[in-house]
């Protein structure tokens, strides 16, 4: 048991460590300086026509700091996804909280 223990910590730090976390880490603080596309955002979520959301959105999607975060979020939804995937095979649970 103390193997997997060892093994989990070990997994943690190395996504910790991972260049997916430091890209994500870099896109988020880049992210919340950028007024403009905070701006952009703001606008986004209290627009009610539904084509000037669509135009606001093809908007944020074209900032780059803001593709790399997603990019990286994905990945890390997908890692935390399969975790919790394997622990519902061995556990016969919905999830890993």
């Amino acid at each position: 048991m103390s193997d997997i223990i060892i093994k989990t910590y070990e997994l943690l730090d190395a996504i910790e460590s991972s260049n997916m976390i430091k890209k994500m880490t870099i896109s988020k603080t880049r992210l919340l300086k950028n007024d403009n596309l905070l701006s952009l955002i703001k606008q986004y979520q209290n627009e009610k026509n539904i084509h000037e959301k669509i135009a606001i959105k093809k908007l944020i999607l074209l900032d780059k700091d803001y593709q790399n975060y997603i990019k990286s979020y994905n990945e890390l939804a997908l890692i935390v996804l399969k975790i919790n995937n394997k622990y519902k095979e061995y556990t016969n649970t919905t999830n890993c909280n």
